[in-house]
């Protein structure tokens, strides 16, 4: 939730008061308002550095953030893909190929699995290698 127009031009306005009263202290215990000018004006110049600063701090701080959204959309998108159909094209995939036994030990397929079934795979690519012993787990 951000801050209306009005609250904050109410809290620049709080904070300009406040400098100007925190100066005019330092002016009645010192007596030297033309130190006070001196640095006063000092800071003002170095103000545009420090917004300069500030405003590349947040654009990057920002921009991460926004990079890190898109990769996990991104990570989403493809854990869908191949929850969907991942599995069957990995099961398809090394029928296709002349070099078939150099390119399944790198798609991780066990030996068992490269001919399962679309329902099979649906499910999660169980076939009798992941049953549970006892028969519970239903086919």
């Amino acid at each position: 939730m951000g801050m209306t127009k009005k609250e904050l031009t109410s809290v620049a306005v709080v904070l300009v008061v406040l400098a100007i009263v925190l100066h005019g202290i330092h002016i009645l215990i010192f007596g030297d308002p033309h130190h006070v000018a001196i640095y006063g004006f000092g800071d003002i110049a170095f103000l545009p550095v420090e917004i300069l600063v500030i405003s590349l701090v947040v654009d990057r701080v920002l921009k991460e953030r926004e990079r890190e959204a898109i990769r996990d959309k991104m990570n989403m998108v493809v854990g869908t893909f191949f929850n969907a159909i991942g599995r069957r094209l990995l099961d398809r995939l090394p029928k296709m190929l002349e070099n078939r036994e150099d390119v399944l030990p790198s798609l991780a397929l066990a030996p068992g699995l490269e001919g399962a079934s679309n329902q099979d795979s649906m499910q999660g690519g169980r076939d009798s290698a992941h049953e549970d012993p006892a028969g519970a787990g239903g086919p």
